[in-house]
């Protein structure tokens, strides 16, 4: 029984520290001291770093130029935007709502609201559903702790399966400096923290590649034709040839508010010498309807081999 326990609590401790990694691999991704960035782009970056996927935050730290920076932001807001056809926006809205708030409520000393424990959380998951919070009295190692909830069946039991997940924060020193309490958190914030980045992208994929498409339009023939770098995609071999599968699904919007849909996947085989040219892109060409002269597109590209999509709205191109 005791070797049971034992390993029982090796196990949770494991999981602990699994976690604590993973957090401190998330927000440790601050380090904007390194990068020279122009104010427009230093704000964003501190703003949405914790948003940030995987591809997104090496593509960001590799822009060199103010221009390219200024398409990176563009491009973030559009393929979290629910509602592409309109100028509005609810997701950069609500989060600018939450850079206020935490700027505001949660500046610990020097430290700004959103580069503390509780910023970094609400700026990820927003307002909790249930807040726990008491101050501790005679106890030199906590004087104080803050419960958050989220779902709604977020349990304190941190072993428990749930609907939610709780994260638990401490002051240790008595400052109202609050860090996360490892062992006290609910282990589904691991999860959690995985898929909160991607859940607002309107393609499903695990990625979305945020490299630059070259998209024009060929109004005599009614063709619409994109060209993609062979370094955004991934290759299959068939009978020792390189392929491409894309899935390339287009929404049309009229300016009477008519949609119409269309999707297509398609099979392209690449020369490798091809490949070797410098500037080398590949072509596609899709056959479109043009509604009239204020026709807009909202196209969606996913690389079925790589699994990584990227999304493109063309207003009043056509």
């Amino acid at each position: 029984m005791n070797i049971k326990n034992n390993h029982k609590k090796m196990r949770h401790k494991s999981s602990i520290i699994l976690l604590f990694s993973m957090i401190f691999a998330v927000f440790a991704c601050s380090g904007i001291s390194k990068l020279d960035l122009d104010p427009e782009s230093l704000e964003f970056y501190e703003k949405t770093h914790i948003l940030f996927t995987k591809i997104e935050k090496k593509k960001f730290k590799l822009l060199n130029s103010i221009e390219d920076r200024k398409n990176f932001i563009q491009k973030f807001w559009l393929v979290r935007n629910p509602n592409p056809h309109s100028d509005d926006n609810i997701y950069k809205d609500e989060i600018n709502r939450r850079w206020d708030f935490v700027n505001h409520y949660f500046n610990e000393g020097s430290r700004p609201g959103y580069n503390t424990d509780r910023g970094r959380i609400y700026m990820q998951f927003g307002e909790p559903d249930h807040i726990e919070s008491q101050s501790i009295f005679n106890n030199p190692s906590i004087h104080g702790y803050i419960y958050w909830y989220f779902g709604n069946h977020a349990y304190r039991d941190t072993q428990t399966e749930g609907d939610g997940f709780g994260v638990f924060f401490t002051d240790s020193e008595g400052h109202g400096r609050y860090r996360i309490d490892m062992q006290r958190t609910s282990m589904q914030l691991l999860e959690a923290s995985k898929k909160v980045n991607y859940q607002h992208i309107s393609e499903d994929a695990k990625e979305v590649n945020v490299n630059d498409i070259i998209f024009s339009v060929n109004y005599e023939k009614e063709i619409l034709i994109f060209q993609i770098a062979p370094k955004n995609l991934v290759f299959g071999y068939d009978s020792n040839k390189m392929i491409v599968k894309l899935k390339i699904s287009i929404v049309y919007f009229s300016d009477n508010k008519k949609k119409i849909k269309h999707s297509e996947t398609k099979k392209i085989v690449v020369n490798k010498e091809e490949l070797l040219k410098d500037g080398y892109r590949i072509t596609v060409k899709l056959p479109i309807k043009i509604l009239n002269k204020k026709s807009s597109l909202d196209i969606h590209l996913l690389d079925m081999l790589g699994n990584a999509s990227s999304r493109k709205f063309l207003k009043n191109v056509l």
